[in-house]
């Protein structure tokens, strides 16, 4: 057995590619058969002395008895097997063959749009029937996340008789896969490999939506600026006002920055990694900005609640905010950087890099920002509480429902501010192939509510302040011009 896939060997040499091929049907055929002729040798090889392994450069063989009665498993340089079968003679034997070099004869195309992510094993079994059988591959494109994956097989009889690619009977366990391995589930044996798509799954407008979002963003922050620039002096009479407008202000900054970033980062992105690692960490650091001074007005918001006869100090408040809005990003982005620089950023998104689950560079905006959105939600629970109390302890119907809009009208207003939308992200995550109507729910809604959320600080943080449009009426009603103008005559 190992002479005849030594000669096996030999002519899957890279320099023999050329000879293989012809047309693609001949290709198919050539390849099939050869691979067919050799699963057919493994099949009359038995392991009567104990395992057998043999490494040659361009395939490895591997052998054992089987001594379990329903269990066995083997492992090669690239992948794990675990099956479950029924012993039918005492000489059971389980082989595995890992070709190294056989996709460059094999062809990839026999499914569309998706292309070989693994190296092809050959599993066969002598004097025993494969109920079930679970291969855990090495992913060669150590990344899954948006991309579809498929497990197939090398069936013979397909293509008339030319051999091709199916996914019949095998299943891709996604719960048991991550970035760099990828667990399979069939009920039958032969040649097995993992298919990846070659584009990411992309549900229709899901970007259009995004990037009109962006820009409608991008406008209203602007405004909210340009608003918040004119109105000052009239709205920040108080250290309360001050702190929750100066938090504004902030946001929308850091919004703003992040938003052009990210558009900037759609056309640059694939192109040229000088631009794409600066515009990832401008990126990484406004958004984180964006959320520090979120949880800064929150904590302003929250000691407000609680403690009602003590005061912020504006000096020691302003300061800490913007240590911890600025500094704080800037030394999460600095230090996650330096952990790892080569996996810090995506080339193709400009984005931090995502492998799948929690892994990743990713992680270092992830979890800054899920303890922030939980800090956040606890501020918005404490505001409904003390909202809540009046109604409690009076029982009076009209009084339930003025606390009633008092919650909706609280909820509507703090959301964007506290970057509560954020966390349809985490979902995301989860539903990470968007396969499901459930999924493509979440990621569009995360689309909407985010590429706007500009647009919803604008109308939650200006609009629906009586002190800012009493201060933008009395600038600009013709009445408070009358008004100036006769005062400059007098």
């Amino acid at each position: 057995m190992q002479n005849y896939v030594g000669n096996a060997n030999n002519l899957m040499e890279p320099s023999l590619a050329d000879k293989w091929k012809g047309s693609t049907d001949e290709t198919c055929l050539k390849a099939s058969d050869f691979l067919q002729s050799i699963e057919n040798f493994t099949k009359l090889t038995y392991a009567n002395n104990g395992s057998f392994y043999k490494n040659f450069t361009n395939v490895e063989l591997k052998g054992t008895p089987i001594l379990a009665d329903n269990e066995a498993k083997i492992n090669s340089s690239s992948a794990s097997v675990k099956m479950n079968f029924k012993k039918t003679s005492p000489n059971a034997t389980i082989s595995i063959l890992t070709y190294f070099s056989l996709n460059s004869i094999l062809p990839q195309n026999t499914i569309e749009d998706f292309g070989v992510n693994s190296k092809i094993q050959s599993i066969t079994i002598v004097d025993a029937k494969p109920q079930t059988v679970e291969i855990t591959f090495q992913l060669e494109n150590e990344t899954i996340s948006k991309y579809k994956m498929m497990c197939v097989y090398w069936d013979f009889k397909a293509n008339d008789g030319k051999g091709g690619w199916s996914g019949e009977g095998c299943k891709w366990d996604r719960q048991n896969s991550n970035s760099t391995t990828s667990s399979c589930v069939c009920d039958h044996l032969t040649s097995f490999s993992v298919l990846m798509s070659k584009f990411p799954i992309s549900l229709p407008w899901l970007d259009k939506i995004g990037y009109v979002g962006v820009g409608v963003s991008i406008c209203s922050l602007i405004l909210c600026l340009i608003i918040e620039f004119l109105v000052w002096n009239s709205v920040v009479k108080s250290n309360i006002s001050h702190f929750r407008h100066t938090a504004l202000v902030n946001i929308s900054v850091s919004l703003l920055i992040a938003d052009c970033c990210f558009l900037s980062a759609s056309f640059q992105g694939g192109k040229d990694d000088e631009v794409c690692l600066p515009l990832a960490m401008a990126m990484h650091v406004s958004f984180l900005a964006m959320f520090f001074w979120m949880l800064c007005q929150s904590i302003m918001l929250l000691h407000q609640m609680i403690f009602l006869f003590q005061q912020l100090r504006k000096k020691i408040y302003l300061s800490f905010s913007f240590v911890l809005g600025y500094l704080g990003p800037i030394c999460i982005v600095i230090g996650t950087y330096m952990v790892n620089p080569d996996k810090y950023h995506n080339k193709d998104s400009c984005w931090l890099t995502y492998e799948g689950g929690m892994k990743g560079s990713i992680l270092a905006f992830v979890l800054p920002v899920g303890i922030i959105v939980i800090i956040n939600t606890f501020t918005l629970v404490v505001v409904i509480s003390k909202l809540l109390r009046p109604s409690v302890s009076e029982g009076d119907k009209a009084d339930d429902k003025e606390a009633v809009k008092s919650i909706m009208k609280a909820v509507i207003i703090l959301t964007p501010v506290f970057g509560l939308t954020w966390a349809l992200g985490f979902l995301t995550l989860i539903f990470d192939l968007p396969e499901t109507f459930g999924a493509m729910a979440v990621h569009y809604l995360f689309s909407i509510l985010n590429s706007f959320q500009g647009l919803l600080i604008l109308i939650t943080g200006c609009f629906t302040e009586k002190k800012v449009r009493e201060a933008l009426l009395k600038r600009y009603s013709p009445q408070s011009k009358s008004e100036t103008s006769n005062s400059v005559k007098k």
